[in-house]
């Protein structure tokens, strides 16, 4: 279920530093920190050997209706942590709670290549599966996800002289004789409805914040770029969680093309 026929925009040296696929779901009372701790040990030590404990992940719903007030809702339950359960190259990592469960990419050491939405879609919907059994064996119930999130992290590098409001078309060309041309700095942050391909009724999100910076390792110019589209599975299992993740995917791709400059996006190589 896709947005369009035409292809998705894609770059040989895309500026993703990291990218997040995650559902959250309905938490079983018998399932604990105890519980998640079994499942690494039996499913995911041998590719993910390191782990860690971190402050938990405040899962959200995005909400639609007559209360506008109320577009996002915390589903948790007071969970204290969360797990990371980290690959030997630091580039792969599960997170986990009681609530909710991630899989992210993240850039090491600027490899030439990027781990590509395919493969990271496949090792989502491993993990999502291998959980699922976990949970109808130890618990007699299966994953009931509630909420799904695709987020892509972005570091735009600005040369330096160069305007960091030169990295969004909305910048890049004020009107002729204007008091207030291009912003020295901005912080932008942005939500658009997401709507369900066959009828058009809300599902969800995306959410666009975009801020000028600095490079703390180089101290040059540098714009963080986050899209997270988040919404409701098309349909109450893994699947449609899966589905949803795909139309997130392509919302957060097609939107990168429309609010980056061409300029730049030439600088980063496209793919016909």
């Amino acid at each position: 279920m896709v947005l369009s026929d035409a292809p998705l925009p894609s770059y040989k040296y895309p500026p993703v530093v990291e990218t997040v696929l995650s559902v959250s779901f309905r938490q079983i009372p018998t399932v604990d920190g105890a519980q998640l701790m079994e499942f690494w040990v039996d499913s995911l030590r041998e590719k993910y050997p390191k782990y860690q404990q971190v402050p938990a992940y405040p899962t959200q719903v995005e909400r639609f209706g007559a209360n506008p007030q109320a577009l996002n809702l915390e589903i948790g339950f007071g969970v204290p942590t969360r797990f990371w359960f980290t690959a030997e190259d630091d580039q792969h990592l599960v997170q986990m709670q009681p609530d909710w469960i991630a899989h992210n990419w993240r850039r090491q050491a600027d490899p030439e290549e990027y781990e590509r939405y395919p493969a990271g879609r496949q090792a989502f919907a491993e993990l999502l599966t291998s959980f699922d059994a976990f949970l109808q064996g130890r618990a007699g119930r299966p994953l009931e996800p509630v909420q799904c999130e695709v987020t892509y992290v972005n570091h735009i590098e600005i040369d330096e002289g160069t305007s960091p409001s030169e990295v969004l078309s909305q910048f890049a060309a004020p009107s002729e004789g204007s008091l207030l041309s291009r912003p020295e700095s901005f912080q932008v942050g942005t939500t658009y409805v997401i709507s369900h391909p066959g009828d058009a009724t809300p599902v969800g999100r995306l959410h666009v914040a975009a801020q000028s910076g600095v490079n703390r390792e180089k101290g040059t110019p540098i714009v963080f770029l986050n899209l997270t589209a988040r919404g409701r599975p098309l349909e109450q299992n893994i699947e449609g969680a899966l589905a949803f993740c795909d139309l997130g995917r392509e919302w957060v791709v097609r939107s990168f093309a429309a609010i980056t400059t061409d300029a730049l996006q030439e600088r980063w190589g496209p793919v016909p």
